[in-house]
């Protein structure tokens, strides 16, 4: 039922006059619900916490804001967390481990469409270019990274980041 549930808000994320609505200027229920969840310990809702943020990073003014509310950098500590748990799977696969890897790709291929959606406007990109932070945790996973969707969606978010630098 929670899993429905989930793929129900993405649905209605998915149109724009509803995104607009749950967005409500940053101040909308659905949207901070969604910022909320991001920290979560069940996968459905961080998932779908992921999801939505990146839907709602379709368009640049959010973006700008979310930016401004730090959402990028929960998002990037979220690619790091589950990055390195699937270094940790990898070396030991049969080892004791908190998610499968079916998770970990799942959620490091929605963190990092959030991500480059977020870094579309080009004052997002020269944000996250300057900040530095990025940078080096992409370059780091890219050797590592066997699944081709995350590897395109790495090479995404590092394009944006090169696209920001001046």
């Amino acid at each position: 039922l929670m899993k429905q549930a989930c793929d129900l808000i993405i649905m209605v994320l998915t149109g724009d006059e509803a995104m607009h609505l749950l967005y409500n200027h940053g101040e909308g229920e659905v949207y901070k619900t969604m910022v909320g969840w991001l920290t979560h310990k069940n996968l459905h809702l961080l998932t779908t916490s992921i999801l939505a943020i990146g839907n709602f990073a379709r368009q640049d003014d959010y973006c700008m804001r979310m930016m401004e509310d730090k959402i990028y950098d929960r998002l990037l500590d979220i690619f790091e967390k589950f990055h390195n748990l699937g270094l940790a799977i990898k070396e030991d696969p049969n080892g004791q481990h908190p998610v499968n890897m079916a998770s970990v790709t799942k959620i490091q291929h929605a963190v990092l469409s959030a991500l480059r959606n977020l870094t579309v406007p080009m004052q997002n990109k020269k944000v996250a270019a300057k900040n530095g932070r990025a940078a080096p945790i992409f370059l780091d996973a890219l050797p590592t990274v066997e699944d081709h969707h995350v590897a395109y969606k790495l090479l995404a978010a590092i394009r944006m980041l090169v696209d920001g630098q001046e």
